[in-house]
Order: structure tokens, then sequence, then C-alpha cells
């Protein structure tokens, strides 16, 4: 009951309301120098974008980026936007499976009621 991302974040991910904010994002760091289609692309690449450079212009350039990064996202919403639908789909979920949640919550309090008698 842990566990129950995998069951949500592809829902997430094909969502038009999320599809439609990264490409607001995408837009915004195209405009500002920076060409990446989603987060995650600016993540992997990220290693490649400092390679060979000393510490300090390494630092210069991801510090920048992640402005870069952080600015866009606040102009396009995309991480209020991404909570959001995390909540939403996490929330269907929880009520999709309201009975496992009930038994796991149950087991979890009699497991730590027996801990603490110990």
């Amino acid at each position: 009951m842990t566990a129950l991302t995998p069951l949500y974040v592809p829902r997430i991910l094909q969502d038009e309301r999320l599809t439609s904010t990264v490409a607001a994002w995408s837009r915004c760091m195209k405009t500002a120098g920076r060409p990446f289609q989603r987060p995650d692309a600016l993540r992997r690449e990220r290693e490649s974008l400092i390679h060979g450079m000393t510490e300090s212009p390494a630092l210069r350039s991801e510090s920048a980026l992640a402005v870069t990064e952080a600015e866009c996202a606040q102009q396009t919403s995309l991480g209020k936007n991404a909570r959001a639908l995390e909540t939403e789909y996490r929330d269907k979920v929880a009520r999709d499976y309201a009975e496992e949640f009930t038994a796991y919550r149950r087991m979890r309090l009699s497991a730590l009621a027996r801990g603490h008698s110990l």
C-alpha cells in the first residue's frame, strides 16, 4: 500500500493538463536559450552540459540552468499543476483500493500496539 506510485504516475504523464503545461515549460526554456522538451530530458543531459568544465564554470552553468528551469516552472505553474494532478490521481487510487488501505492501516496499528507492549 506504500508503493502505489506506478498505478497513477503513467496516468498523470498522459494527462492533457500536464502535457500542455510541460509544452509551455518547454517553450519557456527554448525562449531562454535552453531547448529542452521535458524536465526529465534536462536532468538526463545535465552531466553532458558540464562535461570537461572545471569546477567553477560547471557550477555557474548548473546554477544558471537551475534558475532558468525554476523560472520557467514558476511561469508555467508546472510544479503546482503536477502536485495537483498527483493528489487527484493518488486520491483516486486510494478510493479504488479503499478496502486494502483499511486492512493495511488496521495491520499497521495492530503491529504498533503489539510493539509498544513488548
